[in-house]
Formats: structure tokens, C-alpha cells, sequence
């Protein structure tokens, strides 16, 4: 079986001495998520104490269905963080998983003004957390 192209990067990280853990349990937490993925978000959080520690755990543990756990970490996140489109995003859906309407709308306004366009990943879902709050997104320049 053939090794995933993100465990070869992290190998190859890690033999140069760089800690990527956080990196790909984020990674893995939209691709493949899961107990392994919330058990490296934790390890990379430990060794990388930081607002992207904070939030790789959030998301982790939204995507496995513990959204109050995650609300948790998002605000710890926000509350060291900055502006940051990904972070933001992330604790729109968080806070709107949570039915915390205000906190979803706060971050999503915050993505909107600084760039929706951020990722093509999550394109679709920005459009799509938008229409939902009736919050509209400028046209691309």
C-alpha cells in the first residue's frame, strides 16, 4: 500500500527537524478525521503551545463531532489569535455548529472583509455560511 503523500512530507519535516504535527492534523482533520487526527492535534499542541494549537484541537474535534469541546478551543484560539482567514473560518463553523449565531456571523464577516476567497477548499463553504446568514460576498476584483 503506498504511503500518503502527507506522511512523506511529514517525514521529511521531521528528518530536518521540523515539528509539523499541528500542520498535519489539520490536514488531516478535513481529509481524514478521527481519533489519530484529535491524538496528533494534541501532540503537536503540547510540543507548539500557540492560537494554532488551540485551533487545529477545535477543529479536530468539530469534524468528530465534539462541538463543545471545540467551541472551547476556538475561543482560546481567538483569544490569542489574530485575523487569520483560516482561524476565522474555522470558528465561524464552529460557532455555528454550536448555534452561537453571533460568534458564526463575528468570524464570518471578518473572512468576507479580509479575503472569502482564502482557500479553494473552502470556497464553497464560505458561499455557502454566507447565504445562510444572508451575509452577501463581493465580487472577485
Amino acid at each position: 500500500m503506498p504511503i500518503p503523500w502527507s506522511a512523506v512530507i511529514g517525514r521529511l519535516y521531521a528528518a530536518n527537524g521540523v515539528n509539523v504535527d499541528l500542520e498535519l492534523a489539520l490536514f488531516d482533520a478535513d481529509h481524514k478525521p478521527g481519533t489519530a487526527a484529535l491524538a496528533q492535534a494534541r501532540k503537536g499542541f503540547q510540543a507548539r503551545s500557540s492560537y494554532l494549537g488551540h485551533e487545529t484541537v477545535a477543529w479536530n474535534l468539530y469534524r468528530i463531532g465534539r462541538v463543545g469541546e471545540a467551541v472551547k478551543e476556538i475561543q482560546a484560539a481567538l483569544t490569542i489569535g489574530d485575523r487569520d482567514p483560516l482561524l476565522r473560518y474555522h470558528a465561524a463553523v464552529i460557532f455555528d455548529g454550536a448555534g452561537n449565531r453571533q460568534g458564526a456571523m463575528d468570524n464570518l464577516n471578518i473572512v468576507i472583509q479580509d479575503n472569502p476567497r482564502f482557500s479553494a477548499l473552502y470556497a464553497n463553504n464560505v458561499v455557502a455560511l454566507a447565504s445562510k446568514y444572508g451575509v452577501p460576498i463581493p465580487p472577485a476584483s
